[in-house]
């Protein structure tokens, strides 16, 4: 399905009314923010060259940033948008040191302006209901070529890989192959082979010169998949001496190709880690903060200790580097204040100080710090050590609240997520679904297949999930075979269409096991907020729907807070 064959959103008078009331919170939250970059800026036009001038602009810098970051998560993009304008100008007169130049005045006042706008609300709330759902249902297709030398044409398993944003083509004569490289040239490469990859030929023509031929022509390589009948030691080698990046033996098991597919052509870099430096010294942290970014992390710079907890809550740093000597607070002071409060328990406080006394630093690691490093600091030591916490800390938060089989949240973080949700939804005047997912007659997956297969049904649904469905949807596994999905802004009928998407879609999987094809279904239940208006009820009324859909046959959807409850059913 494109993503024109997508129904488009109806904005019903109550979904109209409920954005409204959105926008009008936020928009009175906007108010005072932007004052203050107005105060800001006027403050840092006042200055003459200097250290008060440099300050003022290291201020108006961190609340540009802090807006350009909240923007965009109350559903105004343009606030982001023009926060970020200013961001950007004010960020290189920090980073270089140059005096303002009037295209630089010029443009900050500009994206002011376009931030008070922003700020407004519109004529209508169409647009912005669009923007909620612009994010694409379904991935973006990649090209993925594959050839076989296979007597009966295409492999059963090609199929699979389509329903997972793979535009598949097919070629079974080397020299088609590499033509079509030359006209475009593809994600990836599956090289589907029966003898061996050395002596696989059509037409006269070596799949092997081919593939020579390709690799010479490109500077970045083509990512090159083999399946192969045979997989001893000399038919692994010849892959690898012809640059394949992975081996796939038959029969084939199509979920691991699909994950490492998804591995060699995600282009998408790791989210960067969110650094709070807090330094009483404003040269230093701006110091600090250059050598931090430069290694692709994003910094925020606080001079005064007393000032942290705003910086705190709005940039969610991934680890704190912290000054120890600090008028008015001491690092190991502020420590001790960040770890009585439970939601900041886990983040790592790196101290930085001149002070050599080894109890005076344990005392100050005592307080709450992890790590103690000494002024002057080389620039390789501190990226070091703060990407070595860092990463440290997000692969323990990962494992406290994920599902180690499917990387989704598990089923204690899936309900703390769904409290959050209606909270915030409560104060906004937003709708929430649940929807609650099973897997039609997964034991017998589990007692014909075994346990290893029927892991890699969980894993294909999960990613099925995660490609179709928002980025703003929380996805978590809550049991065995059962899943939840948690959609904000989104009533029934809306969080209906986009599982029929999904359920339709998982049912065209093929999945195999010894040579053996067949395919699975999922039931689902929908329910909103309101009417059902906590966790438990909503739930409770998930689950009502998701029963009545196995008493329905199995493969459909139904809404919980309809009289005539909806499905879809599809191919059994």
């Amino acid at each position: 399905m494109s993503r024109l064959d997508v129904p488009s959103p109806v904005v019903s008078a109550e979904l109209q009314a409920q954005l409204n009331v959105l926008r009008e919170s936020y928009a009175a939250k906007l108010d005072e923010k932007i004052d203050q970059i107005g105060e800001g800026w006027q403050l840092y036009q006042s200055h003459d060259e200097g250290q008060q001038r440099r300050e003022a602009l290291a201020s108006l810098h961190r609340l540009t940033h802090t807006l350009a970051g909240s923007g965009a998560t109350f559903g105004f993009p343009a606030v982001s948008s023009a926060a970020r304008r200013a961001e950007v100008v004010l960020k290189s007169l920090l980073q270089s040191g140059a005096p303002l130049e009037s295209e630089h005045a010029q443009e900050i006042v500009a994206a002011l302006e376009q931030l008070r706008g922003a700020a407004r609300l519109p004529e209508g709330v169409e647009s912005f209901f669009a923007s909620l759902d612009d994010e694409p249902l379904q991935p973006e297709e990649r090209p993925l070529y594959l050839f076989s030398d296979a007597p009966d044409g295409i492999p059963a398993w090609a199929a699979s890989l389509e329903a997972f944003g793979y535009a598949l083509q097919f070629f079974d004569r080397p020299g088609a192959l590499g033509a079509a490289c030359r006209e475009k040239i593809p994600a990836a490469i599956i090289a589907d082979c029966h003898s061996a990859p050395l002596n696989c030929e059509r037409d006269g023509v070596l799949l092997s010169s081919v593939l020579s031929e390709i690799s010479r022509r490109q500077e970045t390589p083509v990512p090159l998949l083999w399946t192969c009948q045979n997989s001893d030691l000399l038919t692994r080698l010849q892959a690898v001496r012809l640059g394949g990046d992975a081996f796939f033996p038959f029969p084939l098991d199509v979920d691991s190709l699909l994950v490492k597919l998804d591995d060699l052509t995600s282009h998408s870099a790791p989210e960067p880690f969110r650094i709070l430096i807090v330094d009483d010294e404003p040269s230093l942290g701006r110091l600090f903060s250059v050598i931090l970014r430069q290694a692709g992390m994003e910094t925020c710079v606080v001079s005064d200790p007393i000032e942290i907890m705003a910086p705190l809550v709005d940039f969610r740093p991934d680890l704190i580097l912290m000054d120890i000597y600090m008028p008015g607070c001491s690092g190991a002071e502020l420590a001790a204040v960040i770890r009585q409060q439970e939601a900041y328990i886990g983040i790592p406080i790196v101290f930085l100080s001149v002070e050599s006394d080894i109890s005076k630093q344990q005392e100050a690691m005592r307080q709450g710090g992890d790590d103690f490093l000494l002024k002057p600091v080389q620039p390789r030591h501190l990226v070091s050590a703060v990407t070595i916490r860092a990463t440290r800390a997000r692969a323990l938060r990962n494992l406290m609240v994920r599902d180690s089989l499917t990387g989704l949240l598990n089923h204690t973080k899936t309900r703390e997520q769904l409290v959050i949700e209606l909270d915030r939804a409560r104060r906004l005047g937003n709708t929430v679904s649940l929807a609650m997912i099973d897997i039609d007659h997964f034991k017998k997956v589990n007692d014909i297949y075994g346990h290893a297969t029927g892991d890699r049904v969980l894993r294909s649904l999960s990613r099925l999930l995660g490609q179709r469905l928002r980025q703003t949807d929380v996805i978590g596994r809550t049991g065995g075979e059962e899943f939840a999905v948690i959609m904000n802004g989104s009533g029934v009928e809306d969080a209906r269409r986009k599982l029929e998407i999904v359920r339709a879609a998982f049912a065209n999987v093929a999945h195999f096991s010894d040579g053996h094809e067949f395919r699975v279904t999922f039931s689902a239940g929908v329910a909103s907020s309101p009417p059902f208006s906590d966790a438990v009820s909503l739930s409770e009324a998930a689950d009502r729907a998701l029963y009545a859909a196995k008493g329905a046959g199995r493969n459909c959807i139904q809404l919980a807070d309809s009289e005539a409850m909806w499905s879809a059913r599809g191919p059994l």
